[in-house]
């Protein structure tokens, strides 16, 4: 499956990788000023991986970070929205195996904030600003998620996940 986000092209196997964009949602676009996370993927069955993609962060990333928390919190929640059959799931994509009670017991949960400009040596000290940031302290509290990760460009491109 290939689809492009901020200008970077994604690129994921389908058979490792399954991928539901909630921009793609009919239950999504009705929904007004309901800004959510790029797109949450399911890696060999075992990781699940809610990402929201960026061009590049600023150097105070307080306000970045809450905006990027209160993303994935609105994705986990039509999620769980059309799991309880409370949203409408027409046209939603959601990949058939994840209505499955066992996909929600996945060991890994984690958030991604891919930032494609960011150099490698600035990422630690954002992913420890996300790690320590309330709201996502409060998601991983929730949620049961695990540390954040930030990556940049060359790092998706290693693992695979970008063209």
């Amino acid at each position: 499956m290939k689809f492009k986000e901020s200008g970077i092209t994604f690129s994921f196997d389908p058979g490792n990788y399954r991928v539901w964009q909630p921009e793609m949602c009919e239950s999504h676009k009705a929904m007004s000023g309901v800004k959510m996370a790029d797109f949450m993927i399911e890696k060999d069955e075992k990781a699940v991986f809610l990402v929201e993609v960026k061009t590049s962060a600023p150097k105070k990333p307080d306000d970045f970070l809450t905006e990027i928390a209160v993303k994935i919190r609105c994705m986990l929640c039509l999620f769980a929205g059309i799991q309880w059959k409370r949203v409408d799931d027409d046209g939603a994509e959601i990949p058939r195996e994840w209505t499955k009670k066992t996909f929600l017991k996945k060991p890994k949960w984690r958030c991604v904030l891919f930032v494609k400009d960011h150099k490698h040596e600035w990422l630690h000290g954002l992913q420890d600003s996300m790690n320590t940031h309330p709201l996502f302290g409060e998601l991983r509290q929730l949620f049961n998620l695990q540390q954040a990760i930030c990556i940049n460009y060359d790092k998706a491109k290693k693992t695979g996940w970008a063209e």
